[in-house]
């Protein structure tokens, strides 16, 4: 029976001081990942008077959608609770919907007027991480910008031309 990692690591026996310094460094990681940002996009003004944002890093995605004057919703999402991600393209325009599965719920992020462009690399970037999450892969030794293109080149699987 062959055992994760994780599983490895949890049957090794550390000191007080090690086990501290390990999460120390689990910690520091997660942070770097988080500054880590593949892509951002923003809604299309005029058609959105006060333009959105929508953020991807290597754990989550982060929508910041600016209501009025000083007025701002945030959502994020762990890549880890994405279930679907849908792109719905008219001329010029798409429409990015990611489906969020935290706590057993299905909640939807709609992103409207999105460049067409923008909304497709979103979806791939998100597909592409999906993806290198469930096989493990250790994204940190990718420069920012290879794996952006690696990422994407993974989450176009489907190998269509959507624009």
């Amino acid at each position: 029976e062959e055992k994760t990692p994780a599983e490895e690591e949890k049957k090794t026996k550390f000191t007080p001081d090690q086990e501290k310094q390990r999460e120390k460094q689990k910690m520091d990681s997660l942070i770097q990942q988080t500054d880590r940002v593949l892509i951002k996009v923003k809604t299309v003004f005029p058609f959105v008077l006060f333009p959105n944002t929508l953020y991807i890093d290597e754990n989550k995605i982060s929508y910041i959608d600016y209501e009025f004057f000083f007025t701002k919703y945030i959502r994020n999402i762990l890549l880890a609770n994405v279930a679907e991600v849908k792109v719905s393209t008219v001329p010029f325009f798409a429409t990015l919907t990611i489906t969020d599965m935290s706590f057993d719920r299905r909640q939807e992020i709609k992103v409207p007027f999105l460049w067409k462009q923008d909304a497709v690399d979103v979806e791939h970037i998100i597909q592409g991480m999906i993806l290198a999450r469930k096989e493990g892969l250790d994204l940190s030794k990718f420069s920012i910008t290879e794996l952006r293109e690696k990422i994407k080149e993974l989450g176009n699987i489907r190998g269509e031309p959507l624009v």
